[in-house]
């Protein structure tokens, strides 16, 4: 489908819109053996959204408080003007896969001013063409949920927001974060543990490099951790016994051999997926001993434990 810009104004402009959703409202629903698949080409093709210009994004409403274009192709760039848009409170990018930079903060703007005032949701997940995250990400006093987070190394410093400056986010409770650069020091970890209000946090490692010590946000409730480059989780986290609220743990993929696990921790469920060099525990007896208060286990795409409940990939203890 494309999406002609000169309809999309015409059509703002006729019914004074609030709202407008561009993108695709489909999501990864097929199911096959208990995982969730990526729809057929044909259905990728009908469901194929472009637009020829993107002019529209200059001429959206001031009122308006919700703009998706998620999924749509040939969006390189977001334009600065979409930051007059003073009462938008969700922005939806995820799976632009053409975008390549966000906006920068206008230099005529006083320091102190606020883009997106009452911005409470961001989503520039699946965006993998951005590699660096400009300041104003880390300056929105509303914000509550930020997913696609990049962590690079692109960028001017002064102009770029690093792990650290999520730290004046007083009010996010859901971050999911993606690293780009080869060599992580500790100080990209600088600060990130004062995210006292964060509860959902989903990390997605760069394979095949190595990571330094680092803290967590200690009052997560969720934590999923994805394409994890090392045999184990703890050897350099510095404080898996402060993660006492922690109740959901999923890994996805990675070279983990061992299921990281703490005496403190209250994980309820549990879900492990591709993870080809798991070994560790090898029996579900072991598991349960790990994991004392488990309501719901699933492993999919990697050894089960020997004894694994009905030979099935998953386990609900109230069945």
């Amino acid at each position: 489908m494309y999406l002609n810009s000169k309809d999309i104004i015409e059509t703002m402009n006729k019914h004074g819109v609030r709202g407008v959703h561009l993108g695709s409202w489909r999501c990864t629903t097929e199911v096959h053996n208990g995982v969730k698949q990526i729809g057929s080409e044909e259905k990728k093709l009908k469901d194929h959204i472009e637009v020829n210009q993107t002019d529209f994004l200059k001429k959206m409403s001031k009122n308006m408080d919700y703009l998706s274009l998620r999924g749509i192709s040939g969006i390189v760039e977001i334009p600065a003007s979409i930051g007059r848009l003073d009462y938008l409170m969700i922005l939806d990018l995820r799976s632009c896969h053409n975008l390549e930079k966000l906006p920068q903060k206008p230099s005529r703007l006083k320091a102190k001013a606020l883009w997106f005032p009452y911005l409470e949701v961001l989503d520039i997940s699946e965006c993998y063409l951005l590699d660096y995250m400009p300041k104003w990400v880390c300056e929105l006093p509303f914000l509550e949920v930020l997913k696609g987070f990049v962590v690079g190394s692109l960028g001017n410093k002064n102009q770029s927001c690093s792990l650290g400056d999520l730290s004046n986010l007083k009010k996010l409770r859901k971050l999911s974060i993606r690293f780009t650069i080869d060599n992580l020091g500790p100080e990209v970890f600088r600060g990130f543990n004062s995210l006292n209000e964060l509860s959902v946090l989903t990390i997605t490692w760069r394979q095949n490099k190595e990571i330094p010590t680092y803290s967590l946000p200690k009052y997560i409730e969720k934590l999923d951790i994805r394409c994890y480059p090392e045999a184990e989780v703890l050897s350099k986290l510095q404080n898996p016994g402060e993660l006492t609220n922690l109740k959901r743990l999923y890994i996805r993929g990675g070279n983990l051999t061992t299921i990281p696990c703490h005496d403190n921790w209250q994980v309820e469920i549990l879900r492990l997926r591709f993870l080809n060099k798991l070994v560790y525990p090898t029996d579900w007896e072991g598991l349960r001993r790990s994991f004392k208060k488990l309501k719901y286990v699933e492993y999919v795409g990697c050894t089960k434990p020997m004894n694994f409940p009905n030979d099935g990939h998953s386990w609900n203890n109230e069945e």
